[in-house]
């Protein structure tokens, strides 16, 4: 979220944060970027490919779907459901993409010592680029999971649309990938808490569960993110 004066910290402990666009050109954010090329760094790959073209391979655990970009990026798709710690590092001429509904962990439910369901960390390196394709595409951290993406002023973390890195979007465009929602076990606003609590809420657009009675419940940080085109409408009134 650069370009924003805000703390360089965002500590994520809210019971849902749905980070996506909701259908109104109000919150259209096509933000800056060349897709084409090779990017900085290593980490991943035996070779540096020259700029302008693709890595010869994905990291493992990840899979290789190919190119986008005029053949200048490889597409290393991440796995639909990330169970222990998976790391998204800056590689040349390599570009990440989700697809359907990917998610970070399973839903571990409202108690922070329940040993049900099991934890996801999705790290992501400054630099990375990552797309998606369409409404049904995306990023789902879970109750007792949690993603670090931490960017910098000068090296933002960008999630975004497949026809943006194919250079085919314009100011106006919105709505070409789902987004990004943060599950937590903190309080809902809207909820009268009792005990045993079990006060959950279902995310919009999916069936994921939020909710729970942790105030300092940490889903993780994000710093310097972009999301760009994201928000997508189900049906009336069910977004993502």
């Amino acid at each position: 979220m650069t370009g924003q004066h805000m703390k360089s910290l965002l500590v994520v402990a809210a019971s849902a944060l749905a980070l996506a666009a909701c259908g109104s050109a109000e919150v259209a954010s096509p933000g800056e970027g060349d897709f084409g090329g090779g990017g900085g760094g290593g980490g991943g790959g035996p070779t540096t490919p020259p700029p302008g073209t693709p890595a010869a391979d994905c990291p493992t655990g990840l899979a290789n779907v190919g190119t986008i970009a005029n053949n200048s990026l490889r597409v290393c798709q991440l796995p639909q459901q990330i169970i222990g710690n998976l790391t998204l590092a800056v590689r040349a001429g390599t570009i990440y993409s989700i697809t359907g509904r990917t998610e970070v962990g399973t839903d571990r439910g409202v108690d922070p010592a329940s040993t049900t369901g099991s934890q996801g960390i999705l790290t992501i390196e400054p630099g990375v680029r990552v797309f998606a394709s369409g409404g049904g595409d995306y990023l789902l951290v879970n109750r007792g999971s949690q993603i670090f993406a931490e960017g910098t002023a000068t090296n933002p973390i960008i999630f975004t649309s497949r026809q943006n890195v194919e250079g085919s979007t314009t100011e106006g465009s919105q709505g070409q990938w789902g987004g990004i929602v943060i599950a937590g076990r903190a309080p809902q606003a809207n909820c009268q808490l009792s005990a045993p609590v079990t006060c959950t809420g279902q995310v919009e657009g999916t069936n994921a569960f939020y909710g729970g009675n942790t105030p300092a419940d940490n889903s993780g940080r994000l710093r310097y993110v972009q999301i760009k085109y994201s928000g997508f409408e189900i049906s009336t009134g069910n977004e993502l």
